[in-house]
């Protein structure tokens, strides 16, 4: 069965982007790890602000897994690799995740990462901590909280420029 991986960048004040959406900031180190996790996905889901700045990229994150973008605006298509999803359906999720024998990358933004937390269905938080504060800005999710004896550190890795790595288990009520 897939996990649900929600990979981000994160400050350490919690936000993954300045109030305006911003996101300049966390392109200050290589790869750190991006090429595995990116090898092992294969469906992506993000909220409609967040693709919106991946579309700003000029190109999807990865070639090939499908991806899934939660939004009630955008208008609705299919196209070979970008499928627009209502609503998060935790039946749905869970169907994905027991199909796909890849794992699936949750891209956020923080109201979507609060909404999979709260829902019990991300497995994992790959979590890349830059070394700045931002004072205010999106936080990672949603104002949320989880306790600690939900979370299990399962590595942390550092790099010369302050990135921290964390990777993080998420232990779900059954």
């Amino acid at each position: 069965m897939a996990k649900i991986i929600l990979n981000m960048a994160v400050t350490l004040d919690g936000f993954i982007a300045r109030p305006d959406g911003g996101v300049e900031w966390c392109f200050t180190d290589p790869d750190y790890g991006s090429s595995e996790l990116k090898n092992s996905i294969g469906t992506v889901l993000m909220g409609r602000s967040t693709y919106e700045v991946v579309l700003s990229f000029g190109e999807m994150p990865i070639e090939g897994p499908e991806y899934f973008v939660f939004s009630k605006s955008l208008e609705d298509y299919d196209s070979k690799q970008v499928r627009v999803l209502r609503e998060i359906d935790p039946v749905q999720i869970r169907r994905m995740k027991a199909e796909s024998s890849k794992d699936i990358w949750l891209m956020g933004g923080g109201e979507i990462n609060g909404q999979f937390l709260d829902l019990g269905l991300l497995d994992e938080l790959q979590l890349a901590i830059h070394p700045l504060l931002l004072g205010e800005g999106i936080p990672g999710f949603g104002g949320r909280s989880l306790p600690l004896e939900r979370l299990k550190l399962v590595s942390t890795k550092t790099y010369n420029t302050g990135l921290l790595i964390a990777v993080y288990h998420v232990i779900n009520p059954v």
